[in-house]
């Protein structure tokens, strides 16, 4: 998904814009935050062991 959004699809020549829609960014976005919520659980959890 990294590379998509970055670059979008070399191959077809279509750009990250084309795409993703509005719907599709934010989904993505909400599942990174999620990631990066869960790291941070993960993180805290290590520490007080």
């Amino acid at each position: 998904m990294h590379f998509e959004s970055d670059y979008g699809d070399e191959a077809r020549w279509r750009t990250p814009w084309e795409l993703f829609d509005q719907a599709k960014a934010s989904a993505l976005f909400e599942l990174a935050e999620k990631a990066v919520n869960l790291t941070q659980e993960i993180i805290a959890r290590e520490g007080k062991q």
